[in-house]
């Protein structure tokens, strides 16, 4: 049984789960897991221009403070730097558009 969970704090559980423990269901952790897709800034389920455009216009109060809103700010912090800026912009976009090449920038939330 291996579980990642993060939003900025890490605990690392190793535990084999029994026969036993599966059978009489005493495997039980309450955990917050954070909702939504890293990069899905408008959170419609799908990582598209939307979500690029959304995030920049955001950040650059284009064309006025308001006009577009970030709906999920872990999902914009795609460098995972607990910042919002133009480096988001910038990873989301290239990872969407796979620039320079695929695999070369790629987000992560955390």
């Amino acid at each position: 049984l291996h579980f990642h969970a993060s939003n900025g704090i890490a605990i690392e559980l190793d535990h084999t789960v029994t026969e036993e423990e599966m059978d009489n269901g005493v495997l039980l952790q309450n955990i917050t897991l954070q909702k939504g897709m890293c990069g899905d800034v408008n959170e419609d389920g799908k990582i598209n221009m939307d979500d690029v455009m959304t995030l920049w216009y955001d950040y650059a109060d284009y064309p006025y403070p308001g006009a577009y809103t970030i709906s999920n700010e872990w999902a914009a912090d795609v460098t995972g730097d607990d910042v919002i800026n133009m480096d988001d912009v910038m990873t989301l976009w290239y990872d969407y558009a796979d620039y320079p090449y695929p695999g070369a920038y790629e987000v992560n939330c955390k």
